[in-house]
């Protein structure tokens, strides 16, 4: 006599043991911790190549066109995306997710080895390092308004986005990227900073004092411990026509 048979005639242990597996493995699955932030180890290596004082298109047609080319005969590349500036390149390279990272580094120090000989004289030594992960955003999101202008929608995504996001269960830290940061843009005549006997660093030491905030302490207020700050400390200065708005 076989399980199967045996089962067909005593039905009811069958059953009990099915739905005892069953109780365990919802509750086990309901005891599963599960990581908000997992470690995550994506293949993608990032090359910079310097030549100081090189333009983009000569360092497109010297430099990044052969590191590419030497590059894509690696195994695995899923992509390979490239930025060019003033002086200096940028290869990102993207791999697939069965690649270990330290193969995939290897490889493309190897790859860009292969090149270096023929690459100007000028470019200074290759470097090349995997991209961490840990610690990048999430999520990214963009923002647009065809009512608000920069300033406006940079304060609303600042006071009223940012407050929203961050009282959502699980969100950890956020981050604006772009727009326009508030600040206050002085300008000063050297006519003028001459003749008073004034210099920019003076201006700048005296904009620090305008306005601060410090510690002042702690202090006993009847039975209670209370901090002191100082706020707002204002300097006059005998030179404010020497600013210009």
């Amino acid at each position: 006599m076989n399980l199967a048979t045996w089962s067909i005639r005593n039905p009811i242990p069958s059953i009990l043991l099915f739905i005892l597996l069953s109780i365990a493995g919802l509750r086990g699955f309901q005891q599963l911790s599960v990581q908000s932030m997992p470690d995550l180890d994506l293949p993608t290596i990032t090359v910079k190549l310097t030549q100081p004082g090189a333009a983009p298109a000569q360092l497109e047609t010297e430099v990044a066109r052969k590191v590419e080319d030497s590059i894509a005969n690696v195994a695995g590349i899923k992509h390979i995306r490239t930025a060019i500036r003033d002086g200096l390149v940028t290869i990102t390279v993207e791999f697939v997710l069965e690649k270990a990272v330290s193969d995939a580094l290897i490889e493309t120090k190897d790859a860009v080895d292969q090149v270096r000989t023929n690459l100007p004289g000028s470019l200074q030594q290759p470097v090349i390092s995997a991209v961490n992960v840990i610690g990048a955003p999430m999520l990214t999101y963009a923002v647009s308004s065809t009512s608000m202008n920069e300033e406006t929608l940079s304060w609303f995504v600042d006071n009223q986005l940012a407050k929203a996001v961050m009282a959502v269960p699980g969100v950890g830290r956020y981050e604006r990227l772009g727009g326009v940061t508030r600040e206050v843009r002085v300008e000063v005549d050297p006519v003028r900073l001459a003749s008073l006997g004034v210099t920019a660093t003076d201006v700048s030491h005296a904009l620090r004092q305008v306005q601060q905030q410090s510690s002042g302490g702690r202090g006993n207020l009847g039975e209670d411990e209370q901090t002191v700050r100082t706020l707002a400390t204002v300097r006059q200065q005998n030179w404010p026509h020497c600013l210009l708005p």
